[in-house]
């Protein structure tokens, strides 16, 4: 139907050991006779200013081939494998009358190797998830949005959060694909009940506006509501170490901070 909003969003992302990190976006939008496909490659180096890529082309998201995550983003002259610890999981996040949320953790903790020509490959420890979702983002009853993953060096372990505040609070904890109970998130880490999750030595990999992301698509961006346009995003890259009763391990963590007005 014409006015139907359909999004899906792939996120997949991979940090090597010596800190650089690549982050891909690929989304499909379908709304108010629009439909069209985004995506985008941001390469962070320590010490060095971003490489972004993005693209309009139209290009198939990511595949699944078992716990094989594999992505050719020809548009940007990328290729991401990945080789997932576990098996994929998920949970819907959200339902009300004017839709559904649904989030699937495609690769919780995986062996990345993240290539594009003209730039030395990156090759570490990486994750990627989809979301899902017919429900305008304006209606969503958030206010804050706190999300992330740690994963340790070897890629043996990993952590994923999602914590909404506002009308319909929620904390949604994974370790090692096991959802958690009695979980608490702060933008200084994570609790549950049998482990504490400290992020240190934070790296801002970028912060800005919903207005900057659709400044391509002024047709697209003049249907949004103006106020939504001042939403907020604060991704960090932040060194990762959790304690349980047996083991201290350490790992690159990923999260952001999203302030909806």
């Amino acid at each position: 139907r014409h006015g139907v909003f359909i999004l899906t969003k792939w996120y997949l992302d991979c940090v090597d050991t010596r800190g650089r990190s690549a982050i891909v976006y690929w989304s499909r939008i379908a709304w108010q006779g629009f439909a069209f496909s985004i995506h985008s490659l941001t390469i962070h180096e320590p010490g060095a200013e971003p490489i972004s890529r993005s693209s309009f082309a139209d290009a198939p998201p990511p595949s699944r081939h078992g716990r094989q995550v594999i992505w050719h983003g020809e548009g940007l002259g990328c290729d991401v494998k990945m080789d997932a610890h576990i098996d994929p999981f998920g949970v819907r996040l959200f339902e009300s009358r004017d839709g559904t949320v649904d989030w699937r953790c495609e690769a919780a903790s995986a062996r990345v190797t993240c290539s594009v020509p003209g730039h030395a490959s990156i090759e570490g420890t990486g994750y990627a998830e989809c979301l899902t979702t017919n429900v305008l983002p304006w209606r969503l009853p958030i206010e804050e949005l706190r999300w992330g993953r740690w994963i340790c060096e070897d890629a043996s372990r990993s952590i994923v959060w999602i914590d909404w505040r506002g009308p319909h609070p929620l904390t949604e904890v994974f370790v090692d694909g096991l959802r958690q109970t009695g979980s608490s998130v702060t933008d200084e880490g994570v609790t549950t009940d049998a482990l504490t999750l400290t992020l240190s030595e934070h790296h801002r990999l970028h912060e800005r506006s919903l207005s900057d992301l659709v400044e391509p698509l002024k047709p697209l961006a003049r249907l949004l509501p103006k106020a939504w346009l001042a939403v907020r995003d604060c991704k960090l890259k932040s060194t990762g170490t959790t304690d349980t009763s047996d083991s201290v391990l350490t790992g690159w963590a990923i999260h952001e901070y999203v302030r909806f007005p």
